[in-house]
């Protein structure tokens, strides 16, 4: 971590992190001087996480633009895109809780994706936990399938044996 910064300008600090997993370099320049390094490198994963959010809203739920014109409405329609991403977040962590389900399907593919997974020179990562990914665990991420799931168990009035019958077969999960 070091200050720059320009005589004539507002100061910055560099914060340099090292991905121990592979030893990639991510560097943030933030104007904030008070806080611990670790603090704002956290802040950073949790604004990416807040990104894939608006992605979900946009991709999987469908949500382009608001259906409002003043700027209260249009704070009204985000409280509600966020109450329906937590709740079916929610809602999501309940079914496999009580019905005691697992995304099958999900864990596949992120199995099959790891020893692809490359750093931004191209290198393959290396696994391993350290601080930063134990800190915050990305709780941003529905899948398609569960909204569509979700939608049509919605819309259709499914019965919940049936619905969470049909999650399973989707989830690749055994029930």
């Amino acid at each position: 971590m070091c200050d720059v910064g320009r005589d004539n300008g507002p100061q910055l600090r560099r914060v340099v992190y090292t991905d121990p997993r592979d030893g990639t370099a991510y560097t943030y320049l933030t104007n904030e001087m008070t806080l611990p390094a670790w603090a704002i490198v956290l802040m950073y994963k949790q604004r990416w996480n807040i990104e894939k959010v608006f992605h979900q809203f946009k991709s999987k739920m469908e949500e382009r633009k608001s259906w409002a014109s003043s700027e209260e409405a249009k704070q009204a329609h985000g409280i509600f895109e966020c109450l329906a991403h937590n709740l079916a977040l929610l809602f999501e962590l309940e079914v496999k809780e009580r019905e005691n389900l697992t995304d099958e399907v999900e864990i596949e593919k992120k199995t099959k994706r790891k020893p692809h997974l490359k750093n931004r020179e191209g290198e393959t990562m290396k696994s391993g936990e350290n601080f930063i990914n134990q800190a915050v665990k990305r709780a941003t991420q529905r899948t398609h399938r569960f909204i569509r799931w979700l939608r049509v168990a919605l819309y259709r009035e499914v019965p919940w044996r049936e619905a969470v019958a049909r999650l399973a077969v989707i989830w690749g999960s055994k029930c």
